[in-house]
C-alpha cells in the first residue's frame, strides 16, 4: 500500500498542474519568463527590445542586445551585453557590459565583465575583465585581465597576461605574452614580448623582441633582440643590439645607450653603459667594459677586466683578463689564461706591432721589413 499511496499523489499532482501550463502569461511577463520569436531567445527585461528582422540572436540579462535591429547571430550574456548592438552579427558576448558599446562590428568575441566594453570594429577577442576594455581597432586578441586595456585604435595585436599591453593607443602587430609584458607600449609596433615584464617601460620603440624575465625592459630603441633573464634590461635608447644569455648587454641602471652590439653567453659585456659596435661571444666575456667601441672578443670571460678600452681583440679562454689591459686600446690577445705568460700572440693595433711568446715555425719565405727575435725562430728563409 505504501507504493501505491505514492502512486495515487503524483498521478494527481500531474493532474492539478496540467491546467496551470495553459494559462496566459501576465503583461511582461515574457522579461521575466524569457521569449522566442523569429528564431531570437531572449530573457531579461528590455533584452532584444528593438529588435525587426534580425534573427538566431540569443541574449540573457537585462537589456542585453537591447537595441538591436537587424543583427543576426549574436550571442549576449549578461547585463547589458552588447546593448548598443544594431547591426553586427556574429558576435559573442558573455560577461556584464561586455561589447557593450558595439554597434555595426561584427565577428567579435568578448568574454568578461566590461571585455571589449567601447568596441566598434570588428574580428577582435577578448577574455579577461575589461580586456580590450576603449578598444575601437580591428583584429586583436586579449587573453587575461586588462590586457589591451587601453588600445584604442591598434590594430593585430595579440596580449595574453595580466594587463599585458595595457596602455597600448595606436602600436599595432605587437605580440605580449607574460604578465606586465609591453605594458607602457602606446605607439610602438612589430615588437614581441614573452616573459613576464618584458618590454614593459617601452613606449615608442619598433621592432624589438624581448624573450625572458625583463628582458628590454626598459628599452625606447628600435630592432633589438634580446633572449635571456634580463638580457639588455637597461638599455634605454640603444637600436640595433642583440643580446643572448641571461644578463647579457644588462646595462647601467639610470640607462644605456649603445648600439649594434651582438653579446652571447651569460653576462656578456654585462656592464655596458654606451658602447657601441662590440662583438662578444662567451659568458662573462667583456663584461666590465662601460663604454668601450668596436671590441671583438671571444671565450669565457674574455676581456672581463677591460672597463673602457676601444678597438681591442681578445681570443681565448680567459684572453686580456688582468688589469694590465683595463683601460687599454688598440690591443691584441690570442691566450689560453689571464697571465702574461698564457699569452701566445700579443701586439698593438696602432703600433703595428705582434709578440709571439713563444717558438715561431714558419714553412717558406719570411719577409720582413723589421723584426725583434727573444727566442728561437725556425724559418726555410728570411728576406729583410
Amino acid at each position: 500500500m505504501k507504493y501505491a499511496h505514492q502512486h495515487a499523489v503524483t498521478r494527481f499532482a500531474i493532474i492539478a498542474i496540467v491546467p496551470m501550463l495553459t494559462v496566459p502569461l501576465p503583461v511582461m511577463a515574457g522579461d521575466i519568463h524569457g521569449k522566442q520569436t523569429g528564431q531570437n531567445v531572449s530573457l531579461g527585461a528590455g533584452s532584444f527590445a528593438r529588435n525587426t528582422s534580425g534573427k538566431h540572436n540569443t541574449a540573457l540579462g537585462h537589456r542585453a542586445l537591447h537595441l538591436n535591429t537587424t543583427g543576426q547571430k549574436n550571442t549576449a550574456v549578461g547585463r547589458v551585453a552588447l546593448r548598443y548592438n544594431n547591426r553586427g552579427k556574429n558576435n559573442t558576448a558573455v560577461g556584464s557590459d561586455a561589447l557593450w558599446k558595439n554597434i555595426n562590428g561584427n565577428d567579435n568575441t568578448a568574454v568578461g565583465v566590461q571585455a571589449l566594453y567601447k568596441s566598434t570594429r570588428s574580428n577582435n577577442t577578448a577574455v579577461g575583465a575589461k580586456a580590450l576594455y576603449k578598444s575601437t581597432g580591428s583584429n586583436n586578441t586579449a587573453v587575461g585581465s586588462l590586457s589591451l586595456h587601453g588600445s584604442t585604435t591598434g590594430t593585430n595585436n595579440t596580449a595574453s597576461g595580466y594587463q599585458a599591453l595595457y596602455s597600448n593607443t595606436r602600436g599595432q602587430s605587437n605580440t605580449a605574452s607574460g604578465r606586465w609584458t609591453l605594458m607602457s607600449n602606446t605607439t610602438g609596433g612589430w615588437n614581441t614580448a614573452s616573459g613576464a615584464q618584458a618590454l614593459r617601460l617601452n613606449q615608442h620603440g619598433s621592432a624589438n623582441t624581448a624573450i625572458g624575465h625583463k628582458a628590454l625592459w626598459a628599452t625606447e630603441g628600435d630592432h633589438n633582440t634580446a633572449i635571456g633573464v634580463k638580457a639588455l634590461m637597461y638599455n634605454t635608447t640603444g637600436t640595433n643590439n642583440i643580446a643572448v644569455g641571461s644578463d647579457a648587454l644588462y646595462g647601467y641602471t639610470s640607462g644605456s645607450t649603445g648600439s649594434n652590439n651582438i653579446a652571447i653567453g651569460i653576462k656578456a659585456s654585462r656592464a655596458n653603459r654606451s658602447g657601441s659596435m662590440n662583438t662578444v661571444l662567451g659568458g662573462k666575456a667583456l663584461m666590465g667594459n662601460l663604454n668601450g667601441s668596436q671590441n671583438t672578443v671571444l671565450g669565457y670571460k674574455a676581456g672581463a677586466s677591460s672597463t673602457t678600452g676601444s678597438h681591442n681583440v681578445y681570443i681565448g679562454y680567459r684572453a686580456g683578463d688582468n688589469t694590465t689591459y683595463a683601460n687599454r686600446s688598440n690591443k691584441l690577445v690570442i691566450a689560453n689564461g689571464n697571465t702574461r705568460n698564457d699569452e701566445l700572440i700579443s701586439g698593438s693595433f696602432s703600433e703595428h706591432v705582434v709578440d709571439i711568446n713563444g717558438q715561431l715555425n714558419v714553412e717558406g719565405e719570411l719577409t720582413t721589413v723589421s723584426m725583434n727575435i727573444d727566442g728561437l725562430l725556425n724559418a726555410q728563409a728570411v728576406v729583410m
